[in-house]
């Protein structure tokens, strides 16, 4: 567009204004992209307080996990320790008893394997040389001290 100062002669207040117009439009585009990216920022900020969120939640849930695992940990060691106890105890009743089938004492080693013994002398009560067999198992395990104290709903000797 033609500067309306170029008809009086005025061609430096005709440059001055045109500078001032192109300052402007470049203002405008700078203001525009500062928009943009405040824009930007506040939807990157409202991003990292919701991942700060998430993140904050996800180690609540680590530190419940880890608590859950100790207990259970501690839990399982206290029923480890009980069984090592209900096997000692039985194993010690069950030491001069000789299972038919079974040319071994029983020991820590062999311990599944009589019970299993034990148990298919059960299943199979009805034979008459079983019979005889239980009878002695029953007299070894009559004073067989099952300890039951409970320590956290848990059994405990």
């Amino acid at each position: 567009m033609e500067c309306p100062l170029n008809w009086w002669g005025n061609v430096e207040k005709c440059q001055d204004l045109q500078r001032d117009v192109d300052n402007d439009e470049e203002i405008r585009g700078l203001e525009e992209e500062i928009l943009e990216l405040q824009e930007y920022n506040a939807k990157v900020e409202s991003e990292m307080i919701k991942l700060r969120t998430d993140i904050s939640q996800m180690e609540q849930l680590v530190r419940i996990t880890e608590r859950d695992n100790q207990s259970l940990m501690q839990k399982n060691h206290n029923l480890t320790e009980h069984y090592e106890t209900v096997r000692n105890n039985f194993i010690s009743l069950m030491d001069h008893v000789k299972l038919p089938n079974f040319d071994e004492r029983i020991t820590r080693d062999n311990f599944d394997a009589c019970l299993k013994q034990i148990e298919t002398l059960c299943e199979e009560s009805f034979h008459v040389e079983n019979r005889a067999a239980l009878s002695v198992i029953k007299q070894a395990l009559r004073d067989f001290n099952f300890p039951t104290n409970a320590t956290n709903g848990w059994l405990r000797s």
